[in-house]
């Protein structure tokens, strides 16, 4: 993996937008370069853009997201990081972006966002975080913990691994090898034989607990069921009779009870009749005045409506000498505005022919105006093609020069190479040999070390054997005490359960909780029912009232409508009046002609009476027509009001009796779940105090609930400690499992090594013929290309240049094939081109004749236009004169409106004059009729005078309510008189039906009843029990039968599982890790010395015999004597820290190549010999093709290396970075 380009935004003090080009030059011809710049400036911070982009998190800062980011640069609203890398699966693009609300810098924080793509196609291969995530492991071959250990050596974790202690060493090495997947394995193995050989046992320890009930017992089990299933019907019998009785003597009682309460309630209303007397009287007389109401109301409205005609005719008389003066003045402004209109009509016609030939000289301007624009566009638009014409032809001249050139270029490199024509079908082939060769090659260094570890272990297997035998005498002690303890419990347990399985007391557990349950319904039952009384007996009261509501409603709206029909003759009346008044009004202009003693044309008559009298008031019959009909209006909403009024109540109280049916219903629900509570629980007691019955039961319950509690109790505190001492026990077993299995593989080891020996010496013989003989063949594929040396580390670099150099050849001859057919298009299209430009220019040429000809045709029409009207606008003008025109009309037309309706007012005052004189005659005698008549009527019922009448009077409410209360007493007698005859012959019935039960003896029937019932409950739970022990003891027979054959099962997995946990399971995963944690040990050790070696050859590291992964270093200066890492100076310490941690990303990035590595430490610590030693070291790197880049502030580093990146402190805490292939982007 080699890291390209970075590119980053905001990060720390590194503020903008900055791009780093790790490919210049610079960097790639001396394979090494520092970061410099004072501390604090930013140096670390590049290195975190590229684990930002890369993973998503640094070094320094492991968790960046939507709620906490400490790298973004202080008052900045975004920040990203992109880097560009190449591995062996192509080169791609990571970017990772975060931003605040708004890119403002106060914003709240957003999610990052994080992708990954191909740099080639710019193909985005993933958005989503996680998967990205993936993605960057699969093609890097390295997680962010792995990367930081093989390509970026983080700042203040380079030493961690020679000053950590060893056994904080097992971890470092587990995570960057994943050498922790062995423990894992190895405590999964130990888990799942715990696991197995638990299985095996809880199947024995069940089957083993069975208890079976015998064939004699099982037959009397039977026959006891029967006897007792027989005696349980007869009681059944008997608690259904007793219960019978029970009710209907509770149904006599209440019975009693309610025919009390009904005779109470005739002696009250006896009171309340007699009281009400008085009222009885105002109600008659009220009643015999209600008849006259209506003729007494319309007789005061025809007196009030004299008052008003006689006013109105006076107030006309005076309005009508004001009207004549006004009907002058208007007459005089008609003959002015009709002179002006026609001064203004004979303009207009003057002016009309000028208009009109105007109108057709602009319209000849526009038409050649358009021609002409036209015929200019045409011209342009071909210029315009001309030349876009010309520029194509200039570019694919050039194009084809350009692939001239490219086309010699590819020609001539076929020419040179032309031997690598063979890899087009040899490459292949070559490359799977060199695998092939360099697999042997590892399998026979494998073979080989195997070997050599193997002739040194027979006498340690011995050693394991005796000791192995030791430890299982021990464990089969200590599994005898541990059975002998769980002997005990389990018989303690048994006495616990008296004789009782424990299934059948939980049973009956449950059972008592469901009595609790149903009981706690039961009260709710009576709870709700209570309160669904009350609800019913508020429903009853309110339709009541809602009846008398709906009756007061009735008779007020019978009234009314009396009234209204009353109401429509009187505006009949109006109505005739004020006709009769039109039309004396309408003669008014014909009546000024008559004169007295000569006939009128229309009648004959030689009497004019409105000539010379009073003009009856028309206003006057026209308010008394409106004042009528307004109040016959107020009568019918009024009425309409009350059907509302009517219909409202009917649908309340339909309401009100669906909610009473509704209640009832409920109550009826309640009472049948109560009574079906009753038989199921088989409660006994008082009915009339239902609530003491169902506490006083649950009581009981919950007493026995308590006991059964308690036994259960005790049992699982006991079962609690059987199961932890079985837990012991099976421990135990495991452990005397694994022992014997620890002497099985100890034996079978001592008989094996030598085998195993034997095996190997073959197989590494083999290995050896087979790699020669391989060498040979490719040394002989690989010489026609100059390739003679092949190594282990070389088949890589050959594979790679072979493949190059078959590509690069391939290349070239598609190049070619391209060019050539693209050069024969190019020609093609050059030559149509140049027809297209000689074309245009003809076509060019002919427009601007055409244009010219155009212009001159516009500039006579145009002066001939302003000749005859200027440059004014015949539109414009033409408004001018018709607003004139029709202003004036207005004028005219107004002023004669105005006149018309000075002439109408004049009439009509005159007519309602007349008319209302008339109608007022009418009036006067209608009331003097109507008085008498009404004097008469109210004589015939009893009243002297109108005073005395109108005393009489009731108000509607009063009257209904007075009609409400002596309905209400009568029919209250009515009720209570039919409910007391139907509780009296229901209680007859009720005791006739009671004299037929028979005498039940010394006991009551209550006491009967309940010892009826306690016999019933003993016996279903004598016959409960003997079902429950013939069922438990089938299941128990079938329990068996399967477990034998679980028990074969699991055995034959255990086994297996055993085999296993003998060679590699542990508790810990001691077992297995250790052996995988001494192997990479051993590796890291010898990867260290090779680099140690070469910065200095006075120490040698090697593992601590006493203490696994614990170092110790030989000074060979000092006859090879052996030192802990503790006495190493600052700058020794370095050396072997550097040497370790390119140990450990040697051994990272085993299988991935890591071209890129950047290290973050001071070197403070080193002398200038230790330090040019070391940078050699690294500079040598570089000759495997890796770009090394140091980060550090020594000021021994910028002399020695040419190549660096300076970052610079700048003001306000920001720093900028000044190198070769690095920019600030705009």
């Amino acid at each position: 993996m080699r890291i390209l380009t970075v590119r980053f935004k905001n990060l720390n003090s590194l503020a903008g937008e900055w791009e780093i080009n790790l490919q210049d030059p610079v960097f790639t011809s001396s394979g090494i370069f520092a970061i410099t710049g004072p501390t604090g400036s930013g140096k670390t911070t590049i290195l975190d853009a590229i684990c930002l982009a890369l993973y998503g998190q640094t070094p320094r800062l492991a968790n960046i997201s939507a709620t906490t980011n400490e790298i973004m640069t202080r008052h900045t609203g975004e920040c990203l990081a992109e880097v560009t890398f190449e591995s062996s699966h192509g080169i791609f693009r990571c970017f990772w972006h975060q931003n605040r609300a708004g890119k403002k810098p106060g914003g709240k924080l957003q999610s990052p966002d994080h992708e990954i793509a191909d740099a080639k196609s710019g193909l985005v291969i993933s958005t989503k975080i996680k998967e990205v995530a993936a993605k960057v492991r699969e093609v890097t071959g390295m997680d962010f913990h792995q990367f930081t250990r093989s390509m970026l050596l983080a700042q203040g974790g380079f030493a961690a691994f020679l000053d950590a202690k060893p056994d904080d060493r097992a971890p470092i090495l587990e995570q960057i090898t994943g050498t922790g997947i062995y423990s894992d394995i190895s405590i999964l193995v130990h888990e799942r034989t715990s696991k197995e050989r638990e299985s095996l046992q809880r199947l024995k320890d069940q089957a083993g607990a069975i208890t079976l009930l015998s064939p004699e017992e099982t037959k009397a089990l039977t026959v006891e069921k029967s006897e007792k299933e027989n005696a349980l019907s007869g009681i059944q019998t008997k608690i259904t009779f007793l219960q019978a009785h029970l009710d209907l003597l509770q149904r006599i009682a209440a019975l009693q009870s309610e025919v009390r309460k009904i005779e109470d309630q005739q002696n009250d209303l006896t009171v309340r009749r007699q009281e009400a007397a008085p009222d009885i009287h105002r109600l008659a007389m009220g009643q015999r005045a209600v008849v006259h109401e209506s003729a007494w109301r319309s007789l005061s409205d025809l007196r009030s409506r004299e008052n008003q005609q006689s006013k109105k005719i006076e107030d006309l008389q005076s309005r009508c000498a004001t009207l004549l003066e006004a009907r002058r003045i208007a007459d005089e402004s008609v003959r002015d505005a009709e002179q002006a209109c026609q001064k203004a009509q004979a303009v207009f016609d003057e002016q009309r022919p000028i208009l009109q030939q105007v109108r057709e000289l602009d319209a000849r301007i526009e038409s050649a105006s358009e021609s002409y624009k036209s015929a200019s566009g045409t011209v342009d638009e071909k210029n315009r093609r001309r030349t876009v014409v010309l520029t194509d032809l200039e570019r694919l001249k050039t194009e084809r020069l350009d692939l001239e050139a490219q086309k010699e270029r590819a020609t001539s490199y076929l020419t040179e190479h032309g031997g690598d024509a063979l890899l087009i079908s040899a490459c292949s082939g070559i490359s799977a040999r060199l695998s092939a060769w360099q697999k042997n090659y590892k399998d026979l260094s494998d073979l080989t070390v195997s070997f050599e570890k193997a002739t040194k272990s027979p006498s340690q297997v011995r050693a394991s054997y005796e000791e192995a035998k030791k430890t299982v005498l021990a464990s089969e002690k200590n599994l005898a005490d541990k059975n002998a303890e769980l002997s005990d419990l389990r018989k303690q347990a048994v006495l616990l359960l008296q004789g009782s399985p424990i299934g059948d007391i939980r049973k009956r557990e449950i059972d008592l909780r469901n009595r609790i349950e149903i009981l706690k319904r039961m009260q709710e039952i009576l709870f709700s029912e209570d309160g669904h009384r009350a609800d019913l007996k508020i429903l009853t009261t309110a339709a009541v009232e809602l009846e008398t509501s709906k009756k007061e409603h009735e008779r007020l709206k019978a009234d009314l409508v009396l009234h209204q029909i009353r109401q429509e003759a009187l505006v009949e009346s109006e109505e005739k009046a004020f006709r009769r008044a039109l039309i004396i009004r309408d003669l008014t202009v014909h009546r000024v002609h008559l004169k007295n003693g000569e006939p009128c044309p229309l009648c004959g008559s030689r009497d004019h009476p409105y000539n010379t009298g009073v003009i009856p008031d028309i206003d006057k019959d026209e308010s008394g027509l409106t004042l009528a009909r307004k109040q016959l209006t107020e009568i019918v909403n009024t009425v309409r009001e009350h059907d509302l009024a009517i219909a409202s109540i009917t649908s309340e109280i339909s309401s009100n009796q669906q909610e009473q049916i509704r209640l009832s219903n409920l109550i009826s629900d309640e009472m049948k779940s109560w009574t079906e509570g009753v038989q199921e629980l088989g409660l006994v007691g008082d009915p009339e105090d239902r609530n003491q019955l169902v506490q006083n039961a649950r009581l009981n319950t919950e007493e026995i609930l308590a006991r059964v509690l308690e036994q259960i109790s005790g049992y699982d505190e006991c079962d609690k400690k059987i199961r932890t001492l079985e837990l012991d026990y099976n421990s135990a077993k495991d452990h005397h499992s694994s022992v014997l299995k620890s002497e099985q593989g100890a034996q079978f080891a001592c008989s094996s090594v030598e085998a195993e020996m034997a095996r190997l010496q073959f197989a590494k013989d083999e290995s050896e013929r087979s790699l020669a003989a391989l060498h040979e063949d490719l040394r002989d594929s690989l010489t026609p290309f100059q390739i003679s040396d092949i190594t282990p580390d070389s088949v890589k670099e050959i594979t790679a240049l072979l493949s190059k150099r078959r590509d690069v050849y391939q290349k070239n001859e598609e190049h070619i094939k391209a060019a050539i057919l693209r050069i024969a298009d190019l020609d093609g299209r050059i030559a149509e081109k140049g027809i297209s430009i000689s074309v245009l220019d003809d076509e060019i040429t002919l427009g601007l004749e055409e244009l010219q000809k155009k212009k001159d045709s516009l500039s006579v029409i145009q002066n001939e236009r302003r000749a005859l009207f200027g440059d004014k606008r015949p539109q414009t003008e033409e408004e001018h004169l018709i607003q004139a025109v029709r202003a004036c009309g207005e004028v005219f037309e107004s002023a004669r409106k105005v006149a018309e309706q000075k002439r109408g007012d004049c009439d009509t005052i005159a007519g309602q004059i007349q008319s209302l004189s008339l109608s007022l005659d009418e009036v006067r005698r209608e009331v003097n009729t109507r008085t008498d008549s009404f004097v008469q009527a109210i004589h015939g019922s009893g009243f002297s005078d109108e005073d005395s009448f109108e005393a009489s009077l009731l108000s509607a409410s009063d009257l209904s309510a007075l009609e409400v209360m002596i309905s209400g007493l009568e029919k209250e007698e009515t009720k209570l008189t039919a409910l007391k005859n139907d509780r009296k012959k229901a209680l007859f019935e009720a005791e006739a039906e009671a004299a037929g039960y028979q005498d039940p003896g010394t006991q009551g029937p209550d006491e009967a009843f309940q010892e009826a019932v306690h016999l019933r409950d003993s016996l279903q739970e004598e016959i409960a029990m003997i079902v429950v022990r013939i069922d438990e003891d089938q299941r128990k027979r079938d329990q068996i039968a399967g477990s034998l054959s679980m028990i074969e099962a699991q055995k034959r997995e255990l086994q297996k599982w055993e085999r296993l946990h003998t060679l590699i399971g542990s508790a810990d995963g001691k077992k297995f890790r250790v052996f995988a944690q001494g192997l990479t040990f051993q590796i890291l050790i010898t990867q260290a010395n090779r680099h140690l070696q070469m910065m200095t050859d006075r120490y040698l590291l090697k593992p601590d015999p006493d203490m696994a992964l614990n170092l110790a270093v030989i000074d060979t200066w000092q006859a090879g004597d052996h030192r802990s890492t503790k006495n190493l100076s600052g700058g020794e310490s370095f050396l072997v820290s550097l040497s370790l941690a390119l140990g450990l990303s040697g051994m990272v990035s085993k299988n991935v190549r890591v071209d890129s590595l950047f290290l973050d430490e001071g070197f403070g610590t080193l002398d200038d010999e230790a330090l040019d030693i070391a940078l050699g070291v690294l500079s040598g790197l570089h000759q495997e093709g890796k770009l090394i880049g140091i980060i550090s502030h020594v000021p021994a580093i910028k002399e020695r290396i040419s190549a660096r990146i300076t970052v610079e402190k700048r003001s306000h805490g920001r720093s900028v970075i000044v190198a070769p292939g690095c920019r600030k982007i705009s």
